[in-house]
C-alpha cells in the first residue's frame, strides 16, 4: 500500500473519531496518524545489537553451572564451592602431561579411594562420608570421575583387601567368606548403596560383578563368590535378578567354576521364589 492509500484510510478513521464529543479523541487521532504513517523510503529501523557478557559474567555463569553439576553428583554446596575454588587456583596441566597420565587414571583413583577408606573412622559411613569422599577424590585430580568409577574403585579396594586375608583364601565355602566380610560391608553399605543407585540401572550390576572379577578373582573362585554374596547382603538396592544378569554376562572362563555355577543357580531359584510370592 502506497503513501496515498495510508492517508486515505487514515482520513476515514480520523473523520469517524472526530464525530465523538470527547476532546481526548483528537489526541488519539493524532497518535494514530503518527503510528500509521509509513516509514520514509530507503530508511531502516535500527536494531539494537545483543549485549555481550563481560568476562566476569561469563566466569560467574560457568562457575554456577559447574556448581550445580557437582551438587547433582552428591557434594554439598559448601564442598562443591571449596572444590571449585581449589580447581581455579591449581596450576594448569600441559597437554603432554595429560596424555602421559591417561593410562594411570584408574590406578590413581583406586589409590586415592584406598587412602580415603583407610583414613575413615571405624563408624559406618553416612551422608557426610559420601560428600567428603566426592570432595577428596576430586581435589586429588579426579574431577571427571563418576559414580560408576567410584563404585568400581571402592569394590576393588574391598575385594583386594579380602584376597590378602589367609582365612578368606583358605575358605572352603563362599558363605564363610561372606560372613568374614560382613563387618566390612556393614561399614561401607551406605556408600556402596548410594553409588549403586546413581549408576545406570542397565549396567549397575555389571559394574558390581565386573569390579570383583577384575581383581584376579578367577584364581580364587570361592572368595570371588563369597565377596558377591557379601555385597548382595549389604547393598539392599542390588536385586537378585540384576545380580544374576551380571553373573551371566561374565566371560565364559569366569563363570564356569563349580562354585559360580552354584551361585547362579541359587540366584535363579531366588528369582523363581520371588515371582511365585
Amino acid at each position: 500500500m502506497g503513501d496515498a492509500g495510508y492517508r486515505s484510510n487514515l482520513s476515514g478513521l480520523m473523520a469517524r473519531l472526530e464525530v465523538a464529543p470527547a476532546p481526548a479523541l483528537g489526541g488519539l487521532a493524532s497518535f494514530l496518524s503518527d503510528v500509521m504513517r509509513p516509514p520514509a523510503s530507503g530508511t531502516d529501523v535500527p536494531m539494537e545489537a545483543p549485549k555481550e557478557l563481560s568476562p566476569e559474567a561469563l566466569q560467574q555463569l560457568e562457575f554456577s553451572e559447574m556448581l550445580e553439576e557437582l551438587k547433582q553428583q552428591g557434594l554439598s554446596e559448601e564442598h562443591a564451592r571449596e572444590m571449585l575454588v581449589h580447581m581455579q587456583s591449581a596450576e594448569p596441566v600441559s597437554d603432554e602431561e595429560d596424555d602421559d597420565s591417561e593410562d594411570e587414571v584408574d590406578e590413581t583413583l583406586l589409590s586415592s579411594t584406598r587412602a580415603w577408606m583407610a583414613l575413615h573412622p571405624p563408624a559406618p559411613a553416612n551422608e557426610e562420608s559420601f560428600r567428603d569422599f566426592n570432595l577428596k577424590v576430586r581435589l586429588q585430580g579426579h574431577v571427571e570421575s563418576t559414580p560408576p568409577d567410584h563404585l568400581r574403585a571402592m569394590l576393588q579396594v574391598i575385594t583386594l583387601q579380602a584376597f590378602e586375608e589367609p582365612d578368606i583364601l583358605s575358605a572352603t565355602q563362599p558363605a564363610a567368606v561372606a560372613e568374614k566380610l560382613k563387618p566390612v560391608l556393614d561399614k561401607w553399605a551406605y556408600m556402596l548403596g548410594n553409588l549403586y543407585s546413581k549408576c545406570d540401572a542397565l549396567c549397575a550390576a555389571d559394574i558390581v560383578v565386573g569390579s570383583v572379577a577384575d581383581c584376579e578373582a578367577e584364581a580364587h573362585p570361592i572368595a570371588f563368590v563369597g565377596v558377591l554374596m557379601s555385597v548382595r547382603a549389604g547393598v539392599a538396592a542390588l536385586a537378585d535378578d540384576k545380580l544374576l544378569l551380571g553373573c551371566r554376562r561374565l566371560p565364559a572362563g569366569r563363570r564356569q567354576s563349580t562354585v559360580m555355577a552354584g551361585f547362579i543357580s541359587f540366584l535363579e531359584q531366588a528369582g523363581d521364589s520371588s515371582d511365585e510370592g
